[in-house]
């Protein structure tokens, strides 16, 4: 027998954009589920870099201070070398 959804929302993925669809539609009054296949917290490059432009989207969504309070060190310059 299957039970019936209670939600309103089901996010399939908890990366950067299912998790401000979550928070932008739970804000609004929705019922919202999250499904993701990994584990969280994890380390990986591209999860741990947010670019400049991207504090103000997360200062928009309300999350900006709680962000920079977990995040590491602030990245002012980057060198490449070859050879």
């Amino acid at each position: 027998m299957k039970r019936a959804s209670t939600h309103d929302a089901i996010i399939i993925g908890a990366g950067p954009a299912g998790t401000s669809a979550a928070l932008v539609l739970a804000r609004r009054g929705w019922a919202v589920a999250i499904v993701e296949k990994s584990a969280f917290p994890r380390r990986k490059v591209c999860g741990e870099y947010i670019s400049a432009s991207n504090l103000a989207l997360l200062d928009r969504l309300g999350v900006g201070d709680a962000w920079r309070g977990e995040a590491g060190p602030e990245i002012r310059r980057v060198g490449l070398f070859s050879g």
